[in-house]
């Protein structure tokens, strides 16, 4: 592929913190893990390691990173590296790829996506307690006007519900 970024690379960047998990950065389900998002959310954290971790995506090219390699890098743990890299893959800003390094997923910008890789798809995690999650964001995107994100979201999730069983 080529190396140069295009409009929809430079647009799938995000300027301000993506939050889309209910208005948050996502968090596991506790009290603690919600109120720690909250406060990486709105204090400038999130935004940080967004645009740290696309840097470094862009610094690391076709070769990508995994969770293991942006942990070390931002010298956080398995939950805020693997964190940032999902919700950057559920935004579209970034791409994971059906090759492993060391048993880990790899991922890497859509302008640094190989000829033989093979793209996956963002496929939310759907629990029970996830889905009121994803019920509101599909109501926000409604209500915005965005329909085919609303749409979107539902066959990625009916996806991740029918790949379970």
């Amino acid at each position: 592929m080529n190396d140069e970024p295009t409009l929809f690379d430079i647009l799938a960047t995000p300027t301000t913190p993506a939050l889309p998990y209910g208005g948050t950065s996502g968090w596991s389900g506790s009290t603690t893990s919600r109120e720690r998002a909250e406060a990486e959310d709105s204090t400038g954290v999130t935004s940080y390691r967004q645009r740290r971790t696309m840097a470094l995506l862009s610094d690391s090219g076709s070769e990508g990173m995994t969770w293991v390699d942006l942990a070390q890098a931002l010298d956080v743990h398995h939950g805020a590296a693997s964190g940032v890299l999902s919700t950057l893959h559920k935004i579209g800003a970034v791409c994971r790829v059906e090759r492993r390094r060391n048993r880990s997923q790899v991922y890497v910008l859509r302008q640094y996506v190989r000829s033989d890789d093979v793209v996956v798809e963002y496929r939310p995690n759907v629990s029970a307690r996830m889905m009121l999650s994803i019920l509101t964001e599909i109501a926000q995107d409604l209500d915005n006007g965005q329909i085919v994100l609303a749409r979107d979201r539902i066959g990625a999730t009916i996806n991740a519900m029918t790949d379970r069983k």
